[in-house]
């Protein structure tokens, strides 16, 4: 063992010596030429590596190392040997160039530009660098159906007591957005777009077992802009503004109550109020005379418009084969409020832009109000995972899978506001974008499968059941719920329920729907 290890510390030694022996100026220069004529270039990075690696560094030496990367398409990798061979050799046409497209083809265009911005007339007529102020423009449309709704309408939403149930679901959405991005000098893109949004929902109340259903149409109008700065190498600050008006239909029911002397004839779910008591009698084999409230359901309309709004600020640096975005966003939304920190990581492990992975954790603090004024903090992590791939020359392709509490939520940049009424659990899918006309036209197509909660509401009563035989109790049962049957032989015999409380109860239904999205973006 002792004589392995004696072993195993010579070699390393006469290999360190050699190294230093060997790796000199001249033989470095040398042999990386050599590779740099014949275009060897895998062997040309490992012998340039392993020269910096012993301290032989020089401005030939980093220049050969990028070119090599940019060759071999690792363009984030090449950016570091540029960018240390013109500091060697400030205004170097021919680095500039190489560096130029490393920035450009590893995503790094306010780079670029500020790079660009030195340049001779002649070097940027010969790279056509134009830079207009009007970037592109661009349009979108989205179309969300449901898919579900038959389903979801036919519910007993107003459960065994029958005394009141209510629901909303999401029919039909449709949007469309329209955009221009523009270049302020060279260290800031502003964006900028509109767009608007319709959609249908169907309310529906049930009281007393009969169904009252209203068609609600929305209408929601959004004005967007992000501002994109270059704060430094490498360092982008952006701040985004979102300005949402919606006008909406919404209704409402409400009951009036009265006292009046009434007989009761094999009545389910009637309620009345002998000697200040509250029950609900569940069945009646005999006419009775008695005091009960007498219930009435009339229906309310109230058109409303309310803004919101929804702003985010956020951070972004680039390393070699990483991209790390740091984001704060507030936003207000249907009048609740929310804070949301994030944290976003895009890996480039090919060092370009031919694949990337990019993973996001957000971290929604959501606050509301309820109706004695408290605020109520919840707290929703939504993590989103998303993976790029380039096809062809002109084609990439995007899957994605995200998964939170999305409901009155806002992505990162605040570009896209979740304010519909039911919440989107998962959303998963793929995009396919084409690049056309020489790279001046963008051609998105997106396909989402949607995890979609729908939630209803339903009026239940709580309290205990009580046999009487001409008023007075002779046996008494407990129960939840009226679910329980109960046969009666004496026809004077009543069953009655007394009310403790009415309990508001939740049920939910989970259900999918598909979203389609597409775009055109023209570059000028």
């Amino acid at each position: 063992m002792k004589k392995m290890i004696i072993i195993i510390l010579f070699v390393f030694c006469i290999s360190n010596i050699y190294a230093q022996d060997t790796l000199n100026f001249n033989y470095v220069n040398n042999q990386t030429y050599h590779y740099f004529e014949t275009q060897q270039w895998t062997k040309l990075i490992i012998l340039g590596n392993a020269a910096l690696e012993n301290d032989v560094d020089f401005y030939y030496l980093q220049t050969r190392l990028g070119i090599a990367y940019y060759e071999k398409k690792k363009y984030r990798k090449a950016i570091k040997y540029f960018e240390t061979a013109l500091k060697q050799k400030a205004n170097d046409a021919v680095i500039s160039e190489y560096l130029y497209f490393s920035y450009l083809f590893s995503g790094r265009e306010l780079d670029a530009s500020v790079l660009s911005k030195n340049f001779s007339n002649e070097l940027k007529t010969k790279i056509g660098i134009k830079q207009p102020f009007f970037k592109s423009i661009s349009i979108s449309g989205l179309y969300l159906p449901n898919n579900e709704e038959s389903s979801l309408i036919n519910r007993d939403i107003d459960g065994d007591d029958n005394i009141y149930g209510s629901q909303q679901i999401d029919e039909n959405r449709t949007a469309y957005s329209v955009g221009i991005e523009n270049r302020i000098g060279n260290k800031m893109l502003v964006n900028y777009s509109f767009s608007q949004s319709f959609s249908a929902e169907k309310q529906q109340m049930k009281y007393r077992d009969t169904a009252y259903n209203f068609n609600l149409n929305n209408v929601q109008n959004k004005s967007y802009i992000k501002i994109t700065y270059r704060a430094a190498k490498g360092l982008k600050l952006s701040f985004a503004l979102n300005i949402l008006n919606i006008q909406s239909s919404a209704n409402y029911l409400t009951t009036n109550s009265s006292t009046s002397d009434l007989y009761l004839h094999n009545t389910y779910d009637s309620i009345f109020v002998p000697n200040g008591q509250r029950y609900a009698i569940l069945d009646v084999y005999d006419t009775i005379p008695d005091y009960i409230d007498n219930y009435t359901a009339q229906t309310n309309s109230d058109n409303s418009n309310w803004t919101d709004f929804a702003l985010a600020f956020s951070l972004w640096k680039d390393f070699s084969s990483l991209k790390l975005g740091l984001n704060f966003s507030y936003y207000k939304i249907n009048n609740s409020r929310s804070y949301q920190p994030s944290v976003t990581l895009v890996y480039y492990p090919l060092y370009n832009l031919n694949l990337y992975l990019l993973t996001n954790i957000n971290n929604q603090i959501y606050r509301s109000t309820d109706l004695t004024g408290s605020q109520n903090y919840d707290y929703y992590f939504i993590f989103n995972q998303t993976v790029g791939v380039k096809l062809t020359k002109n084609i990439w392709t995007e899957l994605s899978y995200k998964q939170g509490n999305m409901q009155n939520y806002a992505d990162n940049d605040v570009s896209s506001i979740y304010n519909i009424t039911e919440a989107i659990k998962i959303q998963t899918g793929g995009k396919l974008i084409f690049l056309l006309f020489k790279n001046k036209l963008k051609l998105t197509l997106n396909y989402s499968l949607i995890q979609r909660e729908n939630i209803y509401y339903t009026t239940l009563l709580n309290g205990s059941y009580t046999k009487e035989y001409n008023g007075v109790s002779h046996e008494r049962y407990t129960y939840k719920d009226n679910n329980s049957i109960f046969w009666l032989e004496a026809k004077d015999i009543v069953l009655k329920k007394e009310i403790d409380n009415e309990e508001l109860n939740y049920t939910t239904t989970t259900y999918y729907n598909h979203l389609i999205t597409g775009g055109l973006t023209w570059y000028f």
